[in-house]
């Protein structure tokens, strides 16, 4: 699965279950979409970083 993240939106890319999982995982930790957002952009720096 992939995503895509803009400053307000999350386009998803993969199967319905790909998905289902991803959001699942997700809302243990993010209650909105701005927090995945958010929660992701972090990710992506940290790691971009290296």
């Amino acid at each position: 699965m992939e995503y895509i993240i803009t400053t307000n939106q999350v386009f998803l890319i993969g199967t319905a279950q790909e998905i289902k999982e991803f959001l699942k995982e997700k809302a243990k930790t993010c209650k909105t979409v701005k927090d995945i957002i958010i929660s992701e952009s972090r990710f992506d720096l940290k790691t971009s970083c290296k």
